[in-house]
């Protein structure tokens, strides 16, 4: 992995130059170096851990009360967004982090539904049901007139989320027919310039971008398990590269860390959610080219969490948590090193 992602910046950089180029691999390395002595002082990896949560299993019934999904920040680290639902209409909501009064967005009896890294400056992606297909909608955080930017009678468009430097969009594009089966596109903030840039028959949820916007990584389903893959968008070769798969644990839920937000400069830091999807899992942050690995929260005996988010300035962390025998989801709030937990919505 090491070696795969160094031959990936050789490639970016290889325009600029032989100098710059090997300017360029003596900083990977130093990196690298540095990350590898941080994780000497972070948690083990999750080797072994699929017998703490094997006993742990619930089951879950369905639920039609109040709910909350996709909380995420706004870019200037002032306001949570999230989408609150009750049976099948969700609408999006917006609250200042250090107050308890919230601005509803949507007010419609759709379903509108967002994720981490939906909001760029003054606009939020969303996507909606409201003509019978999930379609993605942009619209500024003042509440204006929301405006459909894509839309396919043949796909559900959802999971939509701007890239770091706010220039391009990347969403999942699952097929109506057969829900099992997706792809993971790109397009511009206003839906032109569709591209698709995965290949694989399978499902494909929740991607995001890295800092320097080379990267997109994203959760597929293999096997009944979910997976950490990514692609290389200057390679443009739609080859979905492993980054953490395993035979009996998930991995899901990944936002990639803003510049701002890097434990080491310029070392692409991803935070997800790891062990087995609505049982019991640990959130963890990992270094991409060394798969270093710190927990931000441990497996529990009493929470389910999932969906985290990361502030731009990296001083905040936005998840979902509710009781293992429990059906609603609440958003509460951390650190990147978790070191204390109190809930955000009511």
């Amino acid at each position: 992995m090491v070696f795969e992602l160094i031959n990936f910046k050789l490639k970016n950089i290889k325009q600029a130059g032989i100098k710059q180029a090997v300017n360029g691999f003596a900083k990977i390395k130093y990196v690298n170096l540095v990350i590898l002595l941080a994780a000497l002082l972070s948690t083990p990896l999750i080797s072994g851990c699929f017998s703490e949560i094997e006993g742990t299993q619930k089951k879950e019934s369905v639920y039609s009360g109040i709910n909350h999904s996709g909380a995420g920040f706004t870019s200037d680290n002032k306001y949570a967004y999230y989408s609150r639902s009750k049976g099948s209409e969700a609408n999006i909501y917006l609250k200042e982090l250090d107050a308890t009064t919230e601005i509803s967005l949507t007010s419609d009896s759709s379903e509108n539904i967002c994720v981490r890294g939906s909001v760029f400056g003054n606009d939020i992606l969303f996507s909606s049901n409201k003509t019978g297909t999930f379609r993605v909608y942009k619209m500024a955080l003042d509440g204006t007139v929301p405006v459909d930017i894509l839309r396919n009678l043949n796909y559900n468009f959802i999971d939509a989320a701007f890239s770091k430097n706010g220039q391009f969009i990347v969403f999942s594009a699952v097929q109506r027919t057969d829900s099992n089966y997706s792809q993971i596109c790109t397009s511009d903030t206003d839906g032109e310039n569709f591209k698709q840039i995965t290949s694989t028959d399978s499902l494909k949820r929740k991607p995001t971008v890295s800092a320097d916007n080379t990267l997109v990584m994203f959760q597929k389903k293999v096997n009944n398990n979910w997976g950490l893959y990514y692609v290389d968008l200057l390679a443009d070769d739609k080859i979905e590269h492993e980054f953490l798969v395993e035979t009996n644990l998930d991995a899901f839920d990944p936002e990639f860390l803003s510049s701002n937000a890097q434990s080491v400069g310029g070392a692409e830091e991803i935070i997800y959610i790891h062990g087995k999807v609505g049982v019991s899992v640990r959130m963890e942050r990992s270094y991409v080219i060394n798969k270093a690995v710190k927990i931000v929260k441990n497996f529990s005996n009493y929470y389910y969490f999932d969906q985290p988010a990361v502030s731009a300035d990296g001083t905040k962390v936005l998840f979902l948590q509710k009781l293992l025998n429990g059906n609603r989801f609440d958003v509460w709030k951390t650190d990147l090193n978790g070191t204390s937990f109190a809930q955000f919505s009511f």
